[in-house]
């Protein structure tokens, strides 16, 4: 059995295209504010799409059954990035209230499990800190955005995943 902390798979992921609200931070200010742009951006995502053309049928509580946390290295040396609070983009979808279309790229990347969102920080540290420079297989790609992805899973028991982009060397 390993000793470390989380257990990372390598694997494809496929582009997805996304719409969000997006922020400029930096790594002291992240833990305030990523959970902010998510209260921000979840009634915005919620109206555009929640919404039944039935007034009869009732709003679903859970009608959003995936979402995205992306990050975007801006700054390397200052540890500077964008974070968006993002869903999956309905075909033909316009934006609205500052909204922003996103790509996530198709590519590879090193996925990791987690319980909670108290595990965020120590498990990008681990992955970007002792997983990644362990590799002789695998490379960081800067040119995709790392990502959680919060699934129906999150809304029932709290757990979501992360991932970071990678090449193969």
């Amino acid at each position: 059995m390993s000793n470390a902390p989380f257990t990372v798979t390598v694997a494809p992921h496929a582009e997805v295209h996304l719409i969000g609200l997006r922020i400029a931070t930096d790594m002291q200010k992240c833990a305030k504010d990523c959970p902010a742009v998510w209260q921000r951006f979840m009634p915005l995502a919620e109206n555009l799409l929640c919404r039944t053309a039935d007034p009869v049928e009732p709003q679903q509580e859970t009608c959003l059954g995936e979402s995205f946390g992306l990050s975007f290295l801006t700054d390397p040396a200052s540890g500077a990035f964008d974070y968006a609070a993002a869903v999956p983009a309905k075909p033909n979808m316009e934006t609205h209230s500052g909204l922003e279309f996103f790509t996530l790229p198709a590519g590879l990347y090193a996925f990791t499990q987690l319980s909670g969102l108290a595990q965020i920080g120590d498990a990008y540290h681990y992955l970007y800190s002792v997983w990644l420079p362990g590799q002789n297989n695998h490379a960081p790609n800067p040119a995709a955005p790392c990502f959680e992805h919060y699934d129906r899973r999150f809304l029932q028991t709290g757990e979501l995943e992360i991932a970071i982009p990678v090449s193969a060397r």
